[in-house]
């Protein structure tokens, strides 16, 4: 089974996921914030980013600020999308202006280097 088949069985079977997908390419995603709110805990980010990724979907400033609201520290979220929406932060800025390579520590290691 080929991934659009995937995902249109997603969408088939998971009335949420429709509904989310149809509110993420709505114009302005009218409706986004407020379904997140409601389903936050059902809703599982890294398989929305990893569809909006592959079926290159369209997404307004409005749709990624919603995403970066709900795990603002989900390491997907952290470099998705690449062209943040303006005054918006993914936390690499301030690295990638002083000639550094972005990284990460996995939370682990940041939480036993940070003491």
């Amino acid at each position: 089974m080929d991934t659009e088949d995937l995902f249109n069985l997603l969408k088939d079977k998971q009335p949420l996921y429709r509904d989310l997908f149809d509110r993420i390419s709505a114009p302005e995603a009218e409706g986004l914030q407020e379904l997140y709110a409601a389903y936050s805990k059902s809703i599982s980010v890294p398989l929305v980013i990893a569809a909006v990724i592959r079926f290159d979907m369209p997404l307004c400033d409005q749709a990624v600020n919603v995403l970066h609201e709900v795990l603002p520290r989900h390491e997907l979220i952290d470099v998705f999308p690449t062209v943040m929406p303006e005054g918006m932060d993914n936390g690499l800025i301030y690295v990638e202006q002083d000639g550094e390579e972005p990284f990460r520590y996995s939370h682990f290691v940041a939480k036993v280097s940070s003491y």
